[in-house]
């Protein structure tokens, strides 16, 4: 690692340093010959000009601000992660996670390089056109997105003119709910985590949740059932017919063509972990789960919490 280092710093890459040094190497084998090696290829490196050693790690943003970078987020955005790819036609591919519970908007200013670039929306694929350098994206909980930037000409594309996401409005929260799973039946009860309830706590079975709400009238355009925290997976019926699965976040689905003015029902059939199971049965002293004895305080979340809720883009 020390020779690479030293290697790309020659060739002008960027070094950042926070802190000591470093002098030695992982190994017992020929430790102090390594180790002189090591401390002598990092100590030439940090005398190139392109050695930069911050004291205060606070300070590394501004430091970055230092770098080109062909796509800038224009503010700290906290909330996201990002794998980027460079093409080997020059392009670029960048995934950017909102790891966030909450609707999240980000903006990135595109390099005048780049001539063409687009949002690839990792729901469906939806292919986005931007007219602009700077660009926004408004991200779902937990949702991403793909930036594609290219100085190239593309042809043969075809895309809408503006991106679908927006922030939808809160329209229902959805409060009581009928959950049966196995022989235990549940009525007109808030959400919770089974953890806490005595007859659920060491359940492993599907359950099924059921509720109604009414929709009152509405100049909306979509609607969005959104089901909040899960665990762990989760299929949904609204009036009856299938609005899909969720096997990992985000568990929000497009409802719009089953939705309804007036009253509506819906089931969730939510499977959880066997774990907890496999906790209780040893706590009843099945030695099949032996392993898990003593386990108790290691019980996983399981149910649908929630909230959940319906929401609307007009």
């Amino acid at each position: 690692t020390a020779q690479k280092i030293n290697a790309l710093t020659k060739l002008g890459c960027k070094l950042l340093l926070n802190g000591v040094p470093p002098s030695k190497q992982p190994s017992y084998l020929n430790w102090k010959l390594n180790d002189g090696i090591t401390s002598k290829l990092v100590k030439n490196s940090l005398q190139q000009n392109t050695f930069t050693h911050l004291k205060d790690f606070n300070d590394i943003g501004r430091w970055a601000k230092t770098l080109f970078r062909p796509i800038q987020f224009q503010q700290n955005y906290s909330f996201t992660r990002q794998i980027v790819r460079e093409m080997s036609d020059g392009s670029r591919l960048q995934f950017i996670w909102n790891k966030s519970n909450q609707w999240q908007t980000i903006s990135l200013l595109v390099d005048a390089s780049f001539s063409n670039s687009f949002w690839i929306h990792t729901e469906d694929t939806l292919i986005t056109k931007n007219d602009q350098l700077k660009v926004a994206y408004k991200l779902p909980p937990y949702g991403s997105v793909i930036l594609f930037a290219s100085g190239n000409k593309l042809e043969n594309l075809s895309y809408p003119s503006s991106v679908p996401f927006q922030n939808p409005q809160n329209l229902i929260t959805i409060q009581n709910w009928n959950i049966k799973a196995s022989n235990i039946i549940i009525d007109k009860s808030s959400l919770f985590d089974w953890r806490t309830n005595t007859e659920l706590k060491y359940c492993s079975s599907e359950a099924i949740y059921n509720s109604t709400f009414t929709l009152q009238n509405s100049n909306a355009k979509e609607y969005f059932l959104e089901l909040g925290k899960v665990y762990f997976t989760a299929t949904v019926f609204v009036n009856g017919k299938p609005a899909g699965e969720r096997i990992w976040l985000p568990y929000n689905l497009n409802i719009t063509k089953l939705i309804k003015i007036g009253q509506n029902t819906i089931e969730v059939r939510i499977t959880p972990t066997n774990r907890n199971k496999f906790i209780g049965e040893a706590i009843k002293g099945n030695v099949k789960y032996i392993q898990f004895k003593g386990k108790k305080n290691t019980l996983l979340p399981s149910g649908l919490i929630g909230p959940v809720t319906i929401s609307a883009i007009e």
